[in-house]
């Protein structure tokens, strides 16, 4: 699969986020992928798109069992396959 045909996955942290939603406007078939404090966002800011974030992450900063519904935790092996799969653009 070349870049061209991956579908867009925007790597977000807390900090980022205004600038990730606006860039996400124009790229609706973009996932996202939650990280650091990102991961205290409410997921339906990202409405209609795949959410994942990394496990052993959310359950470090004590949100592991306390995710929103459409949030996808990931081991890293499958964080590694998410990523090789899309066109990356990091916010974070």
């Amino acid at each position: 699969m070349s870049a061209e045909e991956k579908r867009g996955l925007y790597v977000v942290g807390r900090e980022s986020v205004v600038e990730a939603r606006r860039m996400l406007g124009f790229d609706p078939q973009a996932d996202v992928f939650l990280v650091g404090r990102g991961l205290l966002l409410p997921v339906n800011m990202f409405s209609n798109r795949k959410i994942y974030a990394l496990r052993e992450e959310a359950e470090a900063i004590g949100v592991g069992d306390k995710v929103g519904e459409g949030l996808e935790l990931v081991d890293a092996a499958t964080m590694i396959d998410i990523l090789l799969q899309h066109q990356i653009y990091n916010f974070s």
